[in-house]
């Protein structure tokens, strides 16, 4: 498969520039060459590793390497290995408990000489190494917090927990529930630190994007807690709730405020920062923010948007190379062209789809947005034992994560599990209500009335999911035979007529070809296609 790179509108081509969006193929040599040197790389962050020792631990020449890396990820092996040793050192410099001196901190970590190294971490992170350490001793970073390189993507919104209100009587009860409360919004999408007590007044007035107050009320024998949302920015209400119970026994009501907490306030944040990306000017996203747009443009699932999201995608790439997300989300969208029946070149969207899918999984191989996005590829494909893994994989890290359980729920459609499909679903709809992917999310529990030969509620949701989003047009590949079925013929014809709107030379072996159903699924869908007069 030849190396290809992504261009406007989601058109591959063999050339462009490095660092233009590059890509390799996923069994390739270039990528396995990469991947090995990269390993050997973060396996020796404490010092400069020469081009000639990777070279030789990827069992190909210097130049060959070079050529490699700066096709799959725009950059050199050198410039690779730089970006990972000043992250590990800015982690170091994040240790609020770590006092040992910024130079040998660089020194821990290959870098010599501490002018050289200043300028270099200025460079990369738009602060001075001092910035950083006295930022973490005044709490204003979490420490466990990194950044994937050092190019600041905005992608990890930061949230501010500050000290819970309480009346004495109840002040361990708050300190313990707003660590709780830390605890529990750590993961990989945002930064999440507490406001000391000991902060003076002034420091309270913070850069960070959110914030979550608390409060804790007694009355008599029981109390309640009232915790919300800030959007700082704006300062806007995001999300509140209450939550009541016993002095005597505490936790139970802790465990349910935790618990609520930790479900509503990263929906509402991932909501906050979409709506802020879709108000920024184009010239000032930076390649998180257009990641997002293109995010819910793929959501909303029709050709066009489906293609301006590839132009975003296009400017994330070239923007930062190394952005795993942005690989996974152009991955998806070259899969969904094929979905949507509309793909120019399915050959070349199947192998840019498994490229960059190859590409994000190196990049970014535990993010749960790009586990789910390269499930999609995999399911494109009819991988359903790839994609099960990597849907698996996402749900560990974010159990909470909407889009996940709808792809676990079309693998369980497409392997006849009516019911756990549908568990999954409802879960998802759950999850977030209002998810960018309700289109696919209704037309997959209508796939699940569907097989179970409920036709009229099939209909239905095909109806709802083309009330959400009318440009998914190519829905009408189900819908006319699910009104056939249930004796609406008229319905039934215009069902049909749109489709070939849609796709004026579509034939029943273009339907079933961009889907996975069982035999019998697929067998009354051939059928009723044919019996309503689409060509074979």
């Amino acid at each position: 498969m030849a190396e290809q790179n992504i261009r406007r509108n989601g058109r591959p081509s063999t050339g462009g520039k490095a660092g233009s969006g590059c890509i390799a193929a996923p069994d390739s040599p270039a990528s396995g060459d990469v991947r090995s040197a990269i390993g050997h790389l973060r396996s020796n962050l404490h010092r400069v590793v020469p081009l000639a020792e990777l070279a030789a631990r990827a069992g190909v020449s210097e130049r060959a390497l070079r050529d490699h890396f700066q096709r799959f990820l725009g950059v050199s092996p050198t410039g690779y290995g730089l970006r990972l040793r000043l992250n590990a050192a800015r982690q170091a410099l994040r240790q609020p408990s770590n006092t040992d001196p910024v130079a040998d901190i660089a020194a821990r970590h290959g870098f010599q000489h501490l002018g050289r190294f200043s300028r270099q971490y200025r460079r990369a992170f738009d602060e001075a190494p001092s910035a950083t350490r006295q930022a973490a001793a005044a709490g204003r970073y979490n420490p466990a917090g990194d950044v994937a390189s050092p190019i600041l993507r905005g992608d990890r919104p930061e949230i501010l927990v500050v000290p819970f209100v309480a009346p004495p009587s109840l002040s361990d009860l708050a300190r313990f529930l707003a660590q709780s409360v830390v605890n529990a919004l750590v993961d990989e999408t945002t930064i999440v630190r507490p406001l000391p007590r000991s902060a003076p007044a002034g420091r309270r007035e913070v850069t960070a994007r959110y914030r979550i107050d608390g409060q804790l009320v007694a009355a008599g024998d029981r109390f309640r807690i009232v915790l919300s949302l800030t959007d700082v920015e704006t300062d806007s209400h995001l999300w509140g709730d209450a939550w009541s119970g016993w002095r005597a026994e505490p936790f139970s009501a802790l465990e349910r405020a935790v618990a609520g907490m930790a479900i509503s306030v990263p929906l509402h944040i991932r909501r906050s920062e979409i709506d802020r990306a879709r108000r920024m000017r184009p010239e000032a996203m930076d390649a998180f923010h257009l990641c997002l747009n293109a995010y819910t443009l793929l959501a909303a699932n029709t050709p066009a948007n489906g293609r301006h999201a590839l132009d975003l995608l296009h400017g994330a790439i070239e923007r930062d190379p190394d952005y795993g997300l942005a690989a996974a989300l152009a991955a998806w969208g070259h899969a969904q062209r094929l979905q949507q029946m509309t793909s120019p070149s399915p050959a070349e969207d199947r192998a840019q789809a498994a490229a960059l899918s190859a590409r994000a999984g190196m990049l970014d191989p535990d993010s749960a947005m790009v586990l789910t996005a390269r499930a999609v590829v995999h399911t494109v494909a009819d991988d359903r034992e790839e994609a099960g893994e990597l849907i698996a994989r996402a749900l560990a890290r974010d159990p909470r994560l909407a889009w996940a359980w709808e792809r676990k729920g079309w693998l369980r459609a497409f392997s006849a599990d009516a019911n756990g499909a549908a568990a999954c679903f409802a879960r998802a709809l759950r999850l977030d209500p209002a998810s960018p992917t309700k289109t696919t999310l209704f037309c997959g529990i209508s796939a699940g009335f569907f097989d179970r030969g409920l036709y009229d509620l099939s209909a239905r949701w095909m109806r709802k999911a083309l009330a959400v989003e009318p440009g998914a047009t190519w829905i009408n590949r189900t819908l006319p035979v699910a009104y056939a079925r249930i004796g609406e013929r008229q319905a039934a014809e215009e069902s049909l007529a749109a489709l070939r709107r849609y796709r004026p030379d579509i034939r029943v072996r273009d339907v079933t070809s961009a889907m996975h159903f069982p035999a019998d699924f697929m067998s009354r869908i051939a059928n009723g296609l044919s019996d309503l007069g689409l060509p074979p």
